[in-house]
C-alpha cells in the first residue's frame, strides 16, 4: 500500500486532537503516535514514559498521557536529513527495550520502545517523513541556480493512522450494546 503524505486526507477526531493546530492555513495531521520512553536532556537523566505524536510538520510532541493534556516538549526535525535517525543502544536499564536516536544540531534525543518491530516502524516512518515532505534534501535549497519546476514529493509508504486505547473500548461498548439489544428482543 503506497501513499504520499499529501494524500493522508482530512484529520480524524481520534487521531488529531482539537488543539487549533494550524500553520499557514493548513491543518496538521498526526502521522504516527504511541507510548515510548524518552531520555531526559541531562547527562545522568533517566528515561521517562511519554506519549509521542509525529506531525506532518516534522515535529514530534510528547505528553505525560494520551489525553494530550500536558505537553512536556517537542523535537523539531524540520531541517534534518533522514540519516539523523539511527538505532541506539541507550535504553532504560532493567528492561528489554529497543532504542533509537534523533540527532539535531542542539541535542541528540534518545527514545526506546518495548518491541523491535515498533522501533523499526518508528525509524522507517520518521525517515519517510523527512525524505518525502521535502523531496529528500533534509533542508531547503536557497540556490538561485536551480530553476527546475517543483515536483510532487516521492510516494512514501506510511502506516495507517494510529488507534488510541479508547478506540478498542468504544468498539467493545458498541458490540455489548448491540448484544444487549438482541437479548432484550
Amino acid at each position: 500500500f503506497i501513499m504520499s503524505i499529501a494524500t493522508l486526507g482530512p484529520p480524524k477526531a481520534d487521531v488529531e486532537p482539537n488543539l487549533a493546530r494550524a500553520r499557514s492555513g493548513r491543518t496538521l495531521h498526526a502521522i504516527k503516535e504511541g507510548w515510548m520512553y524518552k531520555k531526559g536532556g541531562k547527562s545522568f537523566s533517566s528515561f521517562k514514559r511519554r506519549y509521542m505524536i509525529l506531525w506532518t510538520n516534522k515535529r514530534i510532541e510528547y505528553y505525560t498521557n494520551d489525553t494530550l493534556t500536558t505537553q512536556k516538549g517537542s523535537v523539531d526535525m524540520q531541517y534534518l536529513q533522514k540519516m539523523a535517525i539511527q538505532r541506539s543502544d541507550k535504553v532504560p536499564k532493567k528492561k528489554e527495550m529497543y532504542g533509537f536516536q534523533i540527532a539535531t544540531d542542539k541535542r541528540t534525543w534518545y527514545f526506546a520502545v518495548k518491541e523491535e518491530t515498533d522501533r523499526e516502524e518508528w525509524i522507517k516512518t520518521l525517515r519517510t517523513v523527512l525524505a518525502s515532505l521535502d523531496g529528500g534534501h533534509g533542508s531547503p535549497d536557497y540556490s538561485a541556480a536551480d530553476t527546475t519546476p517543483a515536483q510532487d514529493p516521492p510516494k512514501a509508504e506510511l502506516p495507517p493512522p494510529p488507534k488510541r486505547k479508547n478506540d478498542d473500548k468504544d468498539d467493545k461498548d458498541k458490540k455489548k450494546g448491540q448484544q444487549n439489544k438482541q437479548n432484550k428482543q
